[in-house]
């Protein structure tokens, strides 16, 4: 016996089964996911794209690596940056400004690098040796955070008004009281979160908001685990001023921490963490946030806003894994589906080498920070502060509700302190009228809180000649008590010189320059003087010619019908538009029709010869000034009137699916030889697109699927087939699904009871609201039972072909025994027909008669769906079964050219074989037309056993076969038994013999 043979080839075997487990158990992977439009984010959420940092414009994620072909086919850009996740931990450094930097690589993998940061990943220990050297470490955490996109707010810097009340509020904020509070803080030696003195800072913060007239002041304790020394409890004093309206018109959370630390880069001295009672002064960090939260209370206490506004001080936000206390306030309030406005944090705002004007850096949460702009936009205004806006820094105690949601702004000192974590962080080192500059652009901010609402559907009309604009917009709500709007406009986008005041929700701009692009924007001011911020601005050029129309779209609209559609001109002397039309790219335009004063149009002229027709229009207004061209839309006839096309979505990895594609194309060829017929292989890789322009010539399009991949499903997000079966089934197409899976949502893990919504393939085209979908296994851990079904409406009864599957590719050392896996059933059918249910192999079975076919009618499209293959139905079964669904579908035999069908002379009724027989028998039979049968097994006592078939057949040679099982699939006892056929003009049975 040759062993190293034998070795080899089990070598062999245990690799394929490995390879073939790994495909079905995909691992995730970390990727930089690039998220920018609404779109993007809305792909991200559906695909079920696992979230754990949000930064400028992308997200770092878990994804699945099997599944990357998902982000692809949708259009999202990403970046594998780690293929071991979480192996060790994630930390975002970041160096503070003057400090040599050092090697990161020789203290973890760098996994992304920007400017002012960089991502690595390490342990903690080796991460925490940078803080020494003056590195600012933020761990990512390893929970998910949630994703949501908000639509951008514009804030136009010229459309921001002075206003003599803000400017008599921010004179309330207090030098003084400033450095009072910062010297006061100061004098408990140490605020570091594991002192003894941090209780009595506590209660200090707590008095203080207290004495303010606050009446809704409380201490917010939380539990977190310290990387140093265990599980700890901390306490945020939280200080609610109501809104002075009901209900208010935001909700604003001002916070900064009180905590402190020392720990001075380099010095050499011991640390907190050493001592937790040494000396940490903290007066710039942060004494300064923890006091302008203060300020901002005492101020907002004695003068409500429109806004609720909720201060806090927040507790350990220098003891790792850092900012302990506003993660257990931010995942809160998101945990109960809070909405929160906006969130402003203070984090070392005293120190500065300006003698002024002051620089100060404004933190923000991405591309699009509406308040970040806003409070530039008011610092520029109001005080002496010259700010710059940056994106997505280490954000302190803005992070995490940044990662929950929310919209941050942070305001941060422009020159960073050299007491940083030391016992030199004494307010000696700070400027306080700096610090009071930046408490009165945080003030300013907060004070849009009493504005109105941004003014919505502003609309902008080219009066048509030349030096007109007629505008229009939303009435803001009665209860913003708005008293007049300010209409500003200009040449530059965003930077208006031009302003009108009205008292209507409608103005007109006279005796502009023709042809010149001008910018407008829209604010509401209401009864005390407050200006909202602009959401929108629209740009528009006076014209006497009519702009060339724009967004046309030309798509199949049925059999021989092309829809155009397009956005209409907004001129206000627009008469109608011209359609032309031409079969070549770009010439022979002809009037396909003129004075047009829709934005849509139906071509029923076009003929199916035609590869493709070209359109274009233009507008013309009452002066008959006639535009450019609009740009040319190419679109081609769905004629649906070429038979049938048979799809092959067969995968050609073998591992994944049970027989190759060559076998079911055999059986098909078989099948459909009566049939006028077209092959397409569309099996994946490589040729899984398909195009509507392929499908739409087909009367009935047969996908069939012997597919286990992950993606591929009705369900699947983005698979190619079944966006393009919509838009043909569209166009009143009319098919045949068969196969496993395919009420699946594209991913192995994600079995069982399936619910579906509108927007869903299977909810919008096949009815379907719910459906059971059996989980995908490799072989040799896998369970099946389907064997079989029973049918309605005229369809045959079906069994499985035990010899194809024992003949399939993947039966290696575990027998199918005549099963069929990854067979589910429809749970709910909202409209059609249900027309076969579930036969199990086994008695308790709760698959058993369930719904796996249904066949939806409809006067738009038509559609036959069974959830099980048909290769592996007994051939003249499924054979007989297609006849049926094609002959729904209104699609009949052509035997033009082929030897004439025989039609039996007589009705008969044969002997069974084999007969005696164990397992099963073969009943044939004969039919000379068209007639309803019926076939019923019967007991020697005339009680009826099993009902094979009740269904009408055509004329021809037929057989059914018997398993010796009763109705409820249950073995029969040895015996004689009868069966008994009839129709409308023949009754005969016969006796058989059954032997276990």
């Amino acid at each position: 016996m040759n062993y190293r043979r034998i070795v080899f080839s089990l070598v062999l075997l245990i690799s394929a089964i490995i390879l073939t487990c790994a495909g079905a158990h995909a691992e995730p992977v970390l990727i930089k996911l690039a998220l920018e439009e609404s779109s993007d984010w809305a792909n991200a959420i559906s695909l079920g794209v696992v979230a754990y940092q949000r930064f400028d414009n992308f997200v770092l994620a878990e994804f699945e690596s099997e599944r990357l072909g998902e982000l692809d086919r949708v259009g999202l850009e990403y970046q594998i940056i780690d293929e071991d996740p979480w192996s060790k931990g994630y930390f975002w450094v970041s160096p503070i400004e003057g400090v040599a930097k050092v090697n990161l690589e020789l203290y973890g993998k760098i996994l992304l690098t920007y400017p002012k940061w960089q991502l690595i990943k390490a342990s903690r220990e080796k991460a925490f040796e940078l803080m020494p050297m003056g590195y600012r470490i933020t761990p990512i955490r390893h929970k998910p955070i949630p994703l949501k996109y908000k639509s951008p707010l514009k804030v136009a810097k010229g459309a921001l008004k002075y206003s003599a009340d803000i400017d008599s509020l921010l004179n309330l904020v207090s030098e003084d009281s400033l450095r009072t509070w910062v010297q006061r803080l100061q004098d408990f030696y140490t605020r570091f979160t594991l002192s003894d003195s941090i209780p009595f800072a506590r209660q200090w913060i707590y008095d203080k908001f207290s004495s303010f007239g606050i009446s809704d002041v409380r201490l917010d304790t939380f539990v977190y685990d310290s990387d140093d020394f265990g599980e700890q409890q901390g306490g945020n004093v939280v200080a609610i001023v109501p809104a002075r309206i009901s209900p208010p018109d935001k909700l604003i959370v001002v916070g900064g921490h009180y905590d402190s630390i020392r720990w001075r880069p380099g010095s050499g001295d011991s640390t907190s963490f050493d001592d937790p009672n040494i000396a940490a002064p903290g007066a710039d960090d942060n004494a300064s946030g923890a006091s302008a939260v203060l300020e901002l209370a005492r101020i907002i206490a004695a003068n409500p806003l429109r806004s609720t506004i909720i201060f806090i001080t927040f507790d350990a936000e220098e003891i790792p894994p850092f900012c302990n206390g506003s993660w257990a306030y931010a995942d809160s309030i998101a945990g109960e589906g809070i909405d929160l406005d906006l969130m402003m944090n203070f984090d070392m705002i005293g120190y500065t080498q300006d003698t002024g004007p002051y620089s100060v850096i404004i933190f923000h949460g991405g591309t699009y920070s509406p308040y970040a702009e806003l409070m530039d936009s008011l610092a520029r205004r109001y005080t002496s502060l010259i700010p710059e806006l940056e994106p997505n820094s280490a954000m302190a105690d803005a992070e995490p509700f940044y990662e929950n949601g929310y919209e941050v702004v942070y305001a941060f000192e422009w020159d960073f302190s050299p007491g940083y974590h030391s016992a030199g962080d004494t307010i000696g080192l700070m400027d306080i009228p700096y610090m009071t500059e930046v408490v009165k652009m945080g003030l300013a901010t907060l004070l849009t809180g009493n504005s109105p609402s941004p003014v919505e559907s502003l609309k902008a009309v080219d009066a048509g000649e030349g030096h007109t604009i007629y505008l229009s917009w939303s009435a803001n709500p009665p209860g913003e008590d708005v008293v007049n709007y300010n209409v500003y406009f200009g040449t530059t986008s965003g930077d208006y010189d031009s302003l009108h005041q009205v008292y209507a929700i409608c103005d007109t701009l006279r005796n502009l320059k023709e042809d010149t692009t001008y910018f407008i924007a829209v604010s509401a001011v209401n009864s005390d003087d407050f200006e909202s911020p602009v959401m929108y601005e629209v740009s528009v050029a006076p014209k006497v010619v009519p702009l060339a129309p724009t967004g046309l779209v030309a798509n199949p609209n049925g059999s021989y019908k092309i829809k155009l559609t397009w956005i209409p001109n907004q001129e206000a002397d627009f008469d109608y538009y011209n359609i032309y039309r031409s079969e070549e790219s770009g010439t022979d335009y002809q009037l396909l029709s003129g004075a047009c004063r829709e934005t849509t149009f139906v071509d029923s002229t076009v003929q199916g010869d035609v590869e493709y027709y070209y359109y274009t229009l233009t507008a013309v207004d009452t002066s008959e000034n006639e535009s450019e061209m609009s740009d040319e839309v190419e679109a081609f006839v769905v004629t649906l009137d070429q038979g049938i096309l048979l799809v092959d979505e067969t995968y050609i990895n073998g591992s994944y699916n049970m027989v190759d594609g060559d076998s079911i194309n055999a059986f098909y060829d078989r099948a459909l030889q009566n049939y006028t017929y077209a092959y397409a292989d569309h099996s994946y890789p490589p040729n899984h697109q398909i195009t509507l322009k392929e499908l739409g010539r087909y009367s009935v399009v047969i996908i069939h699927s012997e597919d286990q991949r992950e993606f591929h499903s009705l369900g699947a997000y983005g698979d190619s087939t079944y966006s393009v079966l919509k838009k043909y089934l569209n166009c009143g197409g009319k098919a045949i699904i068969e196969g496993r899976r395919n009420l699946s949502p594209g991913h192995s893990i994600n079995c069982g009871t399936r619910e579906f919504f509108p927007g869903d393939i299977p909810y919008d085209y096949l009815k379907v609201k719910s459906a059971y979908v059996p989980c995908w296994s490799p072989v040799g851990d896998r369970s099946e039972e389907f064997i079989g079904a029973f049918s309605s409406h005229g369809y045959p009864y079906l069994q499985v072909d035990s010899l194809r599957i024992a003949q399939c590719s993947c039966e290696l050392d575990s027998p199918l025994a005549g099963k069929v896996p990854g067979v589910g059933y429809i749970d709910s059918l909202m409209d059609g027909q249900i027309i076969y249910t579930f036969h199990s192999a086994y008695d308790t079975s709760a698959s058993e008669g369930k719904p796996v076919a249904f066949r939806y009618l409809g006067d738009d499209y038509q559609v036959i769906f069974f959830d099980f293959p048909l290769y592996f139905i007994q051939e003249q079964q499924a054979t007989e079964l297609l006849d049926s669904a094609l002959s729904d579908l209104d699609m009949f035999t052509d035997v033009e050219g082929k030897e004439e069908v025989k039609v039996p002379a007589s009705f008969s009724l044969g002997q069974n074989h084999p007969n005696p027989f164990n397992s099963e028998t073969i009943i044939e039979y004969s039919l000379p037309k068209a007639s309803q049968v019926k076939i019923a097994i019967y007991n020697i006592l005339g009680q009826k056993v099993r009902t094979l078939l009740d269904q009408r057949q055509s004329a021809g040679y037929k057989r059914v076969i018997w398993d010796g099982k009763n109705e409820k699939g249950k073995v029969v006892s040895s015996g004689i038994y009868f069966y008994r056929m009839e129709t409308e003009e023949f009754v005969r049975s016969k006796k058989m013999l059954f032997l276990k």
